[in-house]
Parts: structure tokens; C-alpha cells; sequence
């Protein structure tokens, strides 16, 4: 989930296995092995999250895992105005709780939010071999927008310049020593968005190092992408000066991306509809805009439709066609929402191609070929296609 904003600031290496559920140097560091992975379940392809523990002794939540943020929250159990997620944290239960009486206001660019107090106590990640250490963290008071939400909260994987130059947690692992290398990778797998399950393997976060060995489907292939910051300040996992192409149309060139894990779609800058019409026009596809800011086309080869492309220094990765729509026997849906900014903002459906590679210490992101990323993104009665619009509303838009 994408930050948008935060309003007011007053007064070893482990393996850990990801939980998805639904709501609306470079080779040898990457080659480093992990602990051993265990399953949880998975559910839809919209967000994924993992077990930590917050305080002494622990409570236990489920967060999603958010590179587009950069601070941990969860709900109080004292909370004046909120929405009453699954679990909420009792501070007074906690023997390390402390409350520093800073006031934290944020807000996520699709209008979710919370108020509460910047807090430390112990957290711990991980089912086995789990890393602890004392860190930062939000204590909810009043929140909004997350009346659906499948988790308890939501742990930043951003940096710290997001937020004031509050520490992280990965910033608080490094200062503890509990992590040689402030680095973690991503491995988020894919099942068609249908139902709950575990997966195969299933989807992994390792903190500390990596294991491209497993996630990999070809582990020569590795694209570095040097991470740009804003103003002299890192804050995101930006990279700048992509050239764009969509098919064989260039859109862009200087882009800017960010990757954000906690961003089920795509979203583009303004103008790449009507450039995308033009070019699937020009295939002899039929196709409209939705309400939703996404394209559907008449299509019964999906074969034929383009892929979307980023280049930096001659290094291409790219969202295949294969998962960039979500397609019935009849209609194909673009998995891209136009946004209002000028970056692009790459989530999982992108995400899922690649095992991904966060450095902190190199300021770089790096991405190698996922394992099982070449099934078809398809459609059924059971499937999220219906969160974005229905069959029969997609043909009366084309007809």
C-alpha cells in the first residue's frame, strides 16, 4: 500500500513464510542460502502478509508485508475510533511497552488512514528461529478504510525518509546486530486469484539475505536497478529513467517506477489509456475504458495482445501477457489503473514475475525470473475478476 502522506509528527537473516488474503556485489549476496520455509495460507492474490508478535510476553498478528510504507501499526485495544481489526494490541499486558506520546497521522494513497502513538516493544517475525528485537511501531487509536481488511495491520518495508526518519523495523534489526546485511527478498506466488491454500511452494519473505536457488527460475538472470532517492532522501523503492514500451510502442522515456508490494495492481500515469487504445485498436481488438480507469477488449487470443516493458541500461523486465490481463473465453481485462501521478506504481501483479531483492545497505533492487510465472492469469464465477467489473457489464460496455 502506497503511502500517501504523514500529516503529523509532534510532542542473522531468517525465512518467512507470506499469508495472502483478499479485501476490495551482487551474485554472491544473492545467492545466500535461508533458513528453512513453512506453509500458511493463501487466499486471492490480493495481499500478503506474515505472523509477527509484538511485546512481552507476545501477541500475535498478521500484517501485510507493504514496501510502499515504512512503519508498523496495529490496533489498540483501547481504540476510540477504528474498525475493529481481527486482533488488537493490549498494552497494558505488556511488561516492555512504551509509549514515546508521539502523535502519528498517515495516510495510504487510496484515502486508508490512521492516528495513534509511536510506541516501542519487542516484535518478533518468523514461525521458527523467529528475529526479535526491540522496535518501533504504531499504537492505533482512530483509523479508516480498512473495514475489510484480511490482517491486523501492516509492517513498512520502505525507508525511513517516508516517515520523518523514524527507524524502521529493518533498521531496528541492523541496530540490534540481529542482521548482518539490512536486505530482504520476496518471493509471492500466484493462484489465479482463486480461493485459499498454501501454494507450492508457498510465497516467502527472508530477511537478511536470500535464496534465488528455490524462488528462481533462472538464477543466471539478475537485473540490478540502482534505487533513486527524493531531494537527497531515500524514501521508496524508486528507480527513475525507465524507458516504457507497450508492445511496440515506446511511451516514455526518464519514467519513474516504484515497486510496492502492498498494491494488488498496476497503476500508470495519466494519458496511458488512450496510448494503450491506440495500440490494441491498431491489432484489430474492439476495446473501452471502464469506470475503474482499466481497459477490457473483445479478445479470444489472448496470445496476441502486447506485453509492458520497463528498460534501464539495457536491462528490460516486463509483466507478459500471460499475467498483465485476466481473461474468460470472451473479454480480457488490462490489469493497469490509470493513476494521477507521473511514476508508475509496479505492485503484484508485477511483483509476482520476479523473486525480488530489497538492499538498504546498497540502495539497490533486484529481480530475478520467478519460479511459476508462466500460467495464464484466467477467469471463473469464483474469481476477483468480478471486484473490478462483471462479464456482463464488460460486454455492454464493448457492444
Amino acid at each position: 500500500m502506497f503511502i500517501f502522506i504523514l500529516l503529523n509528527f509532534v510532542s542473522g537473516q531468517i525465512s518467512i513464510p507470506l499469508k495472502r488474503n483478499v479485501i476490495n556485489s551482487e551474485l554472491d549476496i544473492l545467492r545466500s542460502g535461508g533458513l528453512k520455509d513453512s506453509k500458511i495460507m493463501n487466499y486471492k492474490d490480493i495481499i500478503y502478509t506474515a505472523t509477527i508478535e509484538i511485546g512481552t510476553p507476545g501477541q500475535s498478528f498478521s500484517v501485510q508485508l507493504d514496501t510502499g510504507s515504512s512503519l508498523l501499526w496495529v490496533e489498540s485495544s483501547d481504540c476510540i475510533s477504528c474498525d475493529d481489526l481481527d486482533d488488537q494490541f493490549n498494552a497494558k499486558k505488556s511488561t516492555t511497552y512504551k509509549n514515546t506520546s508521539i502523535l502519528i497521522e498517515s495516510y495510504y494513497l487510496d484515502g486508508s488512514g490512521y492516528s495513534g502513538y509511536l510506541s516501542t516493544d519487542v516484535v518478533s517475525i518468523g514461525e521458527t528461529n523467529a528475529l526479535s528485537t526491540t522496535a518501533n511501531f504504531v499504537l492505533v487509536y482512530n483509523d479508516t478504510g480498512f473495514d475489510d481488511a484480511e490482517y491486523d495491520g501492516i509492517i513498512g518495508l520502505g525507508f525511513k525518509g517516508i516517515s520523518n526518519n523514524i527507524s524502521t523495523f529493518m533498521d531496528n534489526l541492523k541496530l540490534a546486530g540481529k542482521i548482518t546485511s539490512k536486505q530482504f527478498a520476496m518471493y509471492i506466488n500466484f493462484r489465479d486469484f482463486k480461493g485459499h491454500g498454501y501454494g507450492s511452494p508457498s510465497s516467502n519473505l527472508m530477511i537478511g539475505s536470500s535464496n534465488i536457488t528455490k524462488y528462481s527460475s533462472n538464477p543466471s538472470i539478475i537485473y540490478n536497478f540502482p534505487i533513486s532517492p527524493i531531494d537527497s532522501i531515500y524514501e521508496f523503492w524508486q528507480v527513475n529513467s525507465f524507458t516504457v514500451k507497450f508492445g511496440t510502442f515506446e511511451l516514455s522515456t526518464g519514467t519513474q517506477a516504484i515497486f510496492d508490494s502492498g498494491t494488488s495492481l498496476i497503476l500508470s500515469p495519466p494519458g496511458f489509456l488512450d496510448t494503450a487504445i491506440s495500440a490494441l485498436s491498431s491489432l484489430g481488438l474492439v476495446c473501452a475504458v471502464t469506470d475503474y480507469s482499466t481497459i477490457v477488449c473483445k479478445c479470444k487470443d489472448r496470445k496476441i495482445l502486447p506485453d509492458l516493458e520497463f528498460t534501464y541500461n539495457s536491462q528490460t523486465v516486463s509483466i507478459p501477457q500471460n499475467r498483465l490481463y485476466l481473461c474468460d473465453d470472451k473479454v480480457c481485462e488490462m490489469l493497469v489503473q490509470e493513476g494521477s501521478d507521473v511514476f508508475w506504481l509496479l505492485g503484484d501483479v508485477f511483483l509476482r514475475q520476479y523473486y525480488t531483492i530489497y538492499n538498504m545497505d546498497n540502495m539497490t533492487i533486484s529481480f530475478t525470473p520467478a519460479i511459476n510465472s508462466m500460467s495464464d492469469a484466467t477467469v471463473d464465477d469464483s474469481s476477483i475478476f468480478n471486484l473490478f467489473l462483471s462479464i456482463t457489464t464488460i460486454l455492454a460496455v464493448l457492444n
